[in-house]
């Protein structure tokens, strides 16, 4: 019993062989895809009160964004105008710092001299007073 296999017999077994393997895989992917399907629709079902919550809500939550940022540019105006505004009274409170200190330093420079000017008089007064009993006493 010999038997010749051709060549083109090898072919045909080859191919078949092969797309009997590319349709097991078809199937099992197709199982696949129809299970996670499967999954999705009863994640949809369980959760559609939730869906449609979101839904019906969505219109009301752009209106309030469309809302929001329509006000967003007079917000940062206002911020600006207080921002200079705070400027202003913080420059404004500087200079006035620096003038009530230059008026207590010149004040103390003045105390200063008028003290030691006192001090010279008292001296002077003490020199005197010390004089005149010395004269008094002879």
């Amino acid at each position: 019993m010999d038997t010749m296999i051709s060549l083109r017999e090898v072919l045909f077994l080859l191919i078949f062989l092969l797309l009997a393997a590319v349709a097991v895989y078809l199937i099992i992917t197709l199982k696949n895809v129809t299970s996670t399907v499967k999954n999705i629709n009863n994640l949809i079902e369980t959760n559609s009160d939730n869906i449609e919550t979101i839904v019906s809500t969505l219109p009301k939550i752009m209106k309030n964004v469309n809302e929001i940022t329509e006000g967003v540019p007079e917000v940062v105006d206002n911020v600006n105008l207080i921002v200079k505004d705070v400027r202003g009274s913080v420059d404004t409170v500087t200079d006035t710092v620096d003038l009530v200190g230059a008026a207590v330093t010149k004040t103390t420079l003045d105390v200063t001299e008028k003290t030691e000017l006192a001090a010279q008089y008292i001296s002077i007064g003490t020199e005197l007073i010390k004089n005149i009993i010395e004269i008094l006493k002879k």
